[in-house]
């Protein structure tokens, strides 16, 4: 049961698999921890968890049926697209991309994007080249690389991931609501 009437999801979170491979001695994948975070600031925000419905794709095999992901696509409220090098590469994140936009229209303010490592505007799907997003990486304080915040794991010596972890999980529950009309 979703909190958004009308739609079976609230959230289909669309990432590339390569992104939720945990590093050696983390408990789980980077994608994996993003979700379970915002799923409980989610709940927070919209003061349920029994009626917060998130989707995503942890169990099919590369062999099974698209048709299954592609219908959780179309029955969701929101988009959240999980913005990197393996998502670009991803046929199966475009394919989600695509769905989901044919019904909501590129204008819709119902995909939000995280950016797990910086891409170009001009390399991002449209439209998401024009969306500013919500940054979970930071320059390196040593030698300025670009390094994803709270990877392997996060933890409070690093407040800034949790800081746009609430920022986009408020932001959400604020387009939830407004499609709820509440």
């Amino acid at each position: 049961m979703a909190h958004t009437p009308g739609w079976k999801n609230d959230v289909f979170i669309s990432y590339a698999r390569v992104d939720d491979a945990p590093l050696q001695g983390a408990p789980a994948g980077w994608v994996s921890m993003l979700v379970e975070g915002l799923k409980t600031l989610l709940a927070r925000q919209l003061g349920r968890a029994e009626v917060l419905a998130v989707w995503r794709d942890v169990q099919l095999g590369g062999n099974e049926d698209i048709s299954e992901i592609l219908e959780a696509v179309r029955g969701s409220a929101t988009l959240l697209v999980v913005l990197s090098e393996g998502y670009l590469a991803s046929a199966w994140c475009r394919d989600e991309f695509r769905e989901f936009l044919a019904l909501a229209g590129e204008r819709t303010r119902r995909v939000f994007m995280v950016e797990r490592m910086p891409i170009a505007p001009s390399r991002r799907p449209r439209p998401l080249d024009a969306r500013i997003g919500y940054p979970f990486w930071a320059p390196d304080r040593g030698n300025g690389t670009p390094r994803t915040l709270g990877d392997p794991v996060p933890t409070p010596a690093e407040p800034e991931y949790y800081h746009r972890l609430n920022q986009l999980a408020f932001e959400l529950a604020a387009e939830l609501r407004r499609m709820a009309g509440s």
